[in-house]
């Protein structure tokens, strides 16, 4: 599987990455601050290039996943912080930015996936329900044993994959954060029909955060990485059943994720 229209790598720079809103570039390239520390923000951040998605949907062997890190730090974070950041994908070119509710862009297709980091929830969206946000996660349960405050960094993965069976796009969204006994926690989970993405072939990847309702917080992307991946039909004695069969990097950076959330 191709990851369209991307460097071979970046070498620890965000450099490339196109930036709308109060978003901007920090230590060095080496972060994307989709806003900071102050109140009645917004801003989003997309990777350049695409991810080519078309071959998915023959081959349930076949999936993409998306790895990430993240930041957030401020004395307002709080569990009535209500604000946070978003993941997005969508087809064709970056969508015009909107300062909305956790950054999300209006785009005519594709997924979200909305995190309220200090009160510990996430879930999906699909197209159409960007003004539900906040409701939304409002209505997800809290995933525990999970800290996504205090400057702590947060690794997640979104693994995308398609079902032949059912026509639709499966997405699951772990996370875990730099803790010595740290597990990986399955956050959001979300299944949409084929008609998700208008090309599939050509899906980018963007976040988006806000500071819109009274709080502030430095909401930071540390680490980006996106691969192709397959799961191996009859895997040789001595080997991994799960091998890697392409790999592109849009960013990695200092260190090498609808239905409701459930602990891994």
């Amino acid at each position: 599987m191709a990851l369209a229209g991307l460097p071979a790598a970046q070498a620890g720079t965000f450099s490339s990455w196109a930036k709308s809103g109060q978003s901007s570039l920090i230590s060095g390239d080496n972060t994307v601050r989709l806003v900071s520390d102050t109140p009645g923000q917004a801003g989003a951040g997309w990777a350049p290039g695409s991810i080519d998605l078309s071959s998915i949907m023959s081959n349930q062997a076949n999936y993409t996943e998306v790895l990430f890190s993240f930041k957030v730090s401020g004395a307002s974070a709080s569990a009535s912080f209500k604000d946070g950041f978003s993941m997005m994908l969508s087809s064709g070119d970056v969508p015009v930015f909107k300062s909305s509710f956790l950054g999300l862009s209006q785009f005519d297709d594709g997924i979200a996936f909305a995190v309220d980091p200090a009160a510990g929830k996430t879930t999906s969206l699909d197209v159409g329900s960007v003004a539900t946000a906040s409701t939304m996660l409002g209505a997800s349960p809290v995933v525990s044993g999970l800290n996504m405050l205090d400057s702590t960094q947060v690794d997640a993965k979104l693994r995308v994959s398609y079902s032949t069976v059912y026509n639709s796009w499966v997405m699951t969204l772990k996370m875990r954060d730099s803790g010595a006994t740290s597990l990986w926690k399955q956050v959001a989970f979300a299944q949409y029909g084929a008609g998700t993405f208008t090309n599939p072939a050509d899906v980018r990847v963007g976040f988006g955060a806000s500071t819109l309702n009274g709080g502030s917080a430095n909401f930071d992307i540390v680490a980006f990485q996106a691969s192709a991946m397959a799961i191996s039909p009859v895997p040789e004695p001595g080997t991994a059943a799960l091998c890697m069969v392409g790999l592109g990097l849009f960013a990695r950076v200092r260190r090498t994720p609808s239905k409701r959330a459930a602990s891994a």
